[in-house]
């Protein structure tokens, strides 16, 4: 029993060990403050911070200043938190569009007040058409009825599991009738990425969207922002979008202010780990290593987007060792 206490105690030393490394790395530079004078005549001091990158040859940035905002959390997200994604055994739910949790709905409530503070105010409000950052934005800007509000397609989630799926324009007009859906060309047609009838199948339920097609949708938003007339977009999307546009881990309803030139897209670098999404034995390797890298840290206290962040670290480490 106590060779067995003192086996775990190592395996715990080692993850903790190299969590500590993961958060080295993650370790933003120093804080920047700047005064600037505002269009009305007023001045305001704004801080900014920018997170270490490695491989970042993108030159494409925002030009105008953006508030992000992760979605809050889903049922789908939920799930996710007992039915780890890399577990061999993992079955996609099927929870299509997923919709706000309970908590989810809480939190983005308890959002909006750390979101009212926020500065400069946004000229427009846009969101991702998937239901989850809709709901999200309606709450969180629930203070703002004057504001138009947007959806743009390139704001959506990189299609990981069903509940990446959305609803067609026409249905999504009907029910949020505040909201502008003409970025969407056709009524009826998936706006979300379906693939071809015979490709393969991650997960065993949707299409995987490629590296390569996120990717290029990440730079279309960029494009697609820096071509509005307001100056300060507001913007409500997802995990993958704010992980590859700022290379940083968002939690659920988290909401940042970044100025120009502080957003730029494969900046958070989803093709370094695209092993661990592999239907091969190398794919299954790293996926078993991040489930039982899981599963031992379950007692250390983790917030979800560290946690899916340090998988995705050990399993880029792993990968570049095969």
């Amino acid at each position: 029993m106590k060779a067995m206490t003192t086996d775990a105690s190592r395996r715990k030393s080692i993850i903790l060990s190299e969590l500590d490394n993961f958060n080295r790395r993650q370790r933003r530079r120093p804080i920047c403050q700047r005064t600037e004078r505002r269009r009305d005549g007023r001045t305001k001091r704004t801080t900014r911070t920018a997170a270490v990158t490695a491989n970042n040859k993108n030159n494409k940035t925002n030009e105008k200043t953006v508030i992000l905002v992760r979605h809050g959390k889903t049922e789908m997200n939920e799930y996710l938190a007992s039915n780890h994604w890399a577990d061999e055994k993992f079955k996609d739910p099927l929870l299509y569009d997923t919709k706000l949790s309970k908590a989810g709905i809480a939190g983005a409530q308890l959002a909006q007040v750390h979101v009212e503070k926020l500065e400069p105010k946004p000229e427009v409000i846009v969101s991702s058409p998937l239901s989850r950052a809709i709901a999200t934005a309606k709450l969180v800007f629930e203070h703002d009825k004057e504001t138009p509000r947007v959806a743009c397609v390139h704001a959506r989630e990189r299609v990981f599991h069903a509940s990446d799926h959305g609803k067609p324009r026409k249905e999504l007009e009907e029910v949020h009738k505040d909201f502008d859906f003409s970025h969407i060309p056709d009524l009826h047609e998936p706006w979300w990425y379906v693939g071809s009838e015979n490709e393969k199948k991650t997960f065993g339920e949707v299409s995987l969207e490629p590296v390569d097609v996120f990717e290029q949708r990440m730079d279309d938003l960029i494009d697609w922002i820096n071509n509005r007339d307001e100056d300060v977009v507001a913007l409500v999307a997802h995990w993958g979008v704010c992980f590859s546009l700022t290379g940083e881990q968002f939690e659920n309803c988290e909401a940042r202010v970044f100025e120009p030139g502080t957003l730029k897209p494969k900046t958070g670098d989803f093709q370094r780990v695209e092993v661990a999404l592999e239907d091969s034995a190398k794919g299954k390797a790293v996926r078993t290593f991040v489930f039982l890298t899981n599963e031992i840290t379950g007692s250390v206290p983790l917030s979800v987007g560290l946690a899916l962040g340090v998988s995705l670290g050990f399993a880029s480490a792993i990968a570049s060792k095969f």
